[in-house]
Parts: structure tokens; sequence; C-alpha cells
């Protein structure tokens, strides 16, 4: 059930996951969680921040990603706004590393 096979795969820099805004404008306030799919009970409710990620700019995250928790069926929810004040939601859906999801709307 986990042998997703893709061309997309999670990028890490010194073995944490690292996140890119593909975005033209600078993401602030930034709030994201990790959610195991598999096992939901074992999802932690806090959340994790970065204060801003300017367009282009690659972040590495405090995320392991040889962690138990974000093997197999996993999705990180990223929360943002923009400098004019706009709120937006970006979640990326993964298989074992592999991206096979990904929805962004506005809130």
């Amino acid at each position: 059930a986990n042998g997703a096979v893709g061309d997309m795969v999670a990028r890490g820099d010194d073995a944490n996951f690292v996140v890119q805004n593909i975005g033209t404008g600078v993401a602030l306030n930034v709030a994201y969680r990790f959610n195991n799919l598999d096992s939901p009970e074992r999802n932690r409710k806090d959340k994790s921040y970065l204060v801003y990620v300017l367009p282009g700019q690659k972040v590495s995250m405090p995320a392991a990603m040889n962690a138990s928790a974000y093997a197999g069926n996993c999705e990180v929810v990223f929360g943002f706004e923009s400098i004019g004040g706009r709120h937006y939601e970006s979640t990326i859906t993964m298989n074992n590393h592999v991206l096979t999801a990904s929805r962004f709307k506005t809130i």
C-alpha cells in the first residue's frame, strides 16, 4: 500500500524536510502541521512556525525525514498570509515521501 512511485519526492537538507515558496510573493506567518493519514491517533495537535519564506527560498524545517510519523501516507498543511493580508492554505500529500497530491485555497 505504501509503495508509491513518482518523480516528485520531498526535498531534504541535513535529513530534515525542506519547504520552498513557489509563489511570487513573501509567505508570512507560516504555520504548518504534519498529519499521519495511516495512524491519525499519532498526530500532534501543535503547529510549527516560520516567520516568513521569500519567493523561491528553500527553508529547512525541524522535521526529520526518517521519523516514523512521516512515513507511509502523510500530509503537511501550511497556513500563511501575504503582505496584503490575504490568508492561504496549502496541503501537500505524500506516500513514503513521494508527492501524490497538492491543494491550495484562499481562506
